[in-house]
């Protein structure tokens, strides 16, 4: 088996995470990026405003040990916000690689040198993987990521969590100089992962998914965004798309990323009975797995039909307006 080889010519990785009232894990997380073996780690940690000594402990770390360093503070954010603001501010030519990292997991101690013969060996510049999720009583679950890509699936879902991307210069590049020419604040997109991954795929960058583990993801009520399994998780994602929540931010992503005008997307844009038509036509396009793709097709089948309902019953209070006025009408005659 390859491995990156132990010298000065380790590739250098930029590690960008994103912590807030994180001190009951953020010790074990470090550890794990700082212990990585076969690359050189400079971890950069972006901290919302914390209650629990989160700041003042990732300071110390940093004065400490020259790996860490901690941006100033800007105030409440978002999960999103903090890791587009590490985005922009990390210069992207000065590392042979960009990873990024949540507060709570822990990283296997291959997880940064198998990503990046992964990357090599595809020619890839973006690169997630597979993840082992796990609970406090114990509980470990291999959760698989790797299924083959579709066209369309990068607006609708995530290759896997933020915290097992790796990617490349030029691709961190283009992010930055994305980012730096919305309009609107980057933070308004929900999820900093799906962005990321929609940017690379609607801009021609190669993107490889991992079929192994690479890090151990940690399962707690305060997830910002737990695993994608059971009824739960399965109604909340039910729910985000019956309420057109989920398709416009798809909508605003594809905008984000510069193929709002695309033919694809002019096609659903409306989100009306038309659009969900169009997008109940090319469902198979936008999921990867196939129990996915076909829960997908359900749900716009489920979309449209109470957009018919819907139709129907304001075509009927419509009508019934109508009548009203003309009995009115009658009866003044």
């Amino acid at each position: 088996m390859n491995t990156v080889p132990r010298s000065s010519d380790m590739p250098r990785v930029a590690v960008l995470m994103a912590a807030c009232n994180g001190m009951q894990w953020l010790d074990e997380q470090i550890a794990s990026i700082l212990h990585q073996e076969g690359v050189r780690v400079q971890l950069f940690i972006s901290i919302d405003p914390s209650t629990d000594g989160t700041e003042t402990f990732c300071r110390q770390l940093a004065a400490d040990d020259g790996r860490v360093a901690t941006l100033p503070g800007v105030g409440p954010g978002s999960p999103a916000g903090n890791f587009f603001r590490l985005m922009l501010e990390i210069p992207a030519g000065d590392y042979d690689f960009v990873a990024l990292a949540d507060q709570d997991d822990i990283w296997l101690p291959d997880k940064l040198a198998s990503a990046i013969l992964h990357m090599q060996r595809h020619q890839a510049a973006g690169y997630s993987s597979s993840f082992t999720a796990f609970w406090p009583d114990g509980r470990q679950t291999l959760m698989r990521k790797d299924h083959p890509q579709r066209r369309w699936d990068f607006l609708f879902e995530s290759p896997g969590p933020g915290c097992s991307f790796v990617l490349t210069p030029p691709l961190h590049r283009a992010i930055q100089e994305n980012l730096s020419a919305l309009d609107h604040p980057p933070a308004s997109l929900i999820y900093h992962d799906v962005y990321i991954y929609a940017f690379a795929r609607a801009n021609g960058y190669r993107w490889v998914i991992d079929p192994h583990s690479r890090l151990l993801y940690r399962q707690h009520p305060d997830n910002a965004v737990g695993v994608n399994r059971g009824w739960r998780a399965l109604w909340f994602r039910l729910q985000m798309i019956l309420t057109g929540h989920g398709l416009e931010q798809s909508l605003r992503m594809a905008d984000a990323v510069g193929i709002g005008q695309s033919a694809f997307v002019r096609g659903w844009r409306r989100l009306d009975r038309g659009g969900i038509g169009f997008l109940l036509r090319h469902a198979w396009q936008c999921r990867r797995k196939p129990s996915h793709r076909l829960f997908f097709a359900l749900v716009m089948i489920a979309l449209w039909l109470r957009h018919g309902f819907v139709d129907s019953e304001r075509q009927g209070a419509a009508d019934r307006l109508i009548l009203g006025a003309r009995d009115k009408e009658e009866d003044k005659r």
